[in-house]
């Protein structure tokens, strides 16, 4: 029976903070604005809208100038600062062997397709769910669409992903979750009764064993 393997992409497929980090901070400066380390932190719950929204505290038309200053940042900065997690190319590429293969991100979308062509991924990738400007999605829905494009069932669906926030959207969405603890949130010590892979090239046994035990 056909299954399916969702991942997250900043902290999963790809080392992205570095950039992440350099945009918003770029954006905050621009604005003549500092925040603490904590608050920066914290404003991290949505897409770039509602996070810009949460740093700067601002609406309409300098949300719109916050964004573009942002992208503006991204576009110039991410070819040279974003790269994949060593061995996820092949993990992916081997994975879609097996499995249909999906991206649910807060990231904006045209920049995923682009981030996957630059790795050379693109053509494994069945489905992507990203963020869309200013339009609020939740990731659980995003897996929901997965779902539905792909034709598989939620039993048969795991989402791979470094956050808390990961493991609530696929809880939410009825499907099975692998921690990726390489990444920037889930620690193997916060694991417990979470199932996780330690890098990359253990995610493909870590599925293995999970398909084994559902």
């Amino acid at each position: 029976m056909k299954k399916l393997v969702i991942f997250d992409m900043d902290g999963t497929i790809c080392d992205s903070w570095p950039c992440i980090e350099y945009c918003y901070k770029q954006t905050i400066k621009s604005f003549g604005k500092n925040i603490s380390d904590d608050e920066f932190v914290k404003s991290f719950t949505g897409n770039l809208s509602n996070n810009l929204k949460r740093m700067l505290s601002v609406n309409g038309k300098e949300l719109d100038k916050a964004i573009k200053i942002f992208n503006k940042n991204y576009e110039e900065k991410s070819c040279v600062m974003i790269s994949p997690f060593k061995d996820i190319p092949h993990l992916i590429r081997s994975l879609h062997n097996k499995y249909a293969i999906g991206v649910a991100t807060m990231t904006y979308q045209p920049y995923v397709t682009d981030i996957l062509v630059k790795f050379g991924i693109l053509d494994c990738i069945d489905i992507i769910q990203g963020s869309y400007g200013k339009i609020e999605r939740k990731k659980s829905d995003m897996i929901k669409i997965c779902m539905e494009k792909t034709g598989v069932i939620a039993k048969n669906t795991v989402m791979i992903g470094d956050s808390f926030s990961d493991l609530d959207a696929a809880k939410n969405a009825g499907v099975g979750f692998i921690a990726a603890t390489y990444g920037y949130g889930i620690t193997v010590d916060s694991c417990d009764d979470i199932k996780y892979a330690l890098s990359p090239k253990d995610i493909d046994k870590v599925l293995h064993d999970y398909w084994q035990q559902s």
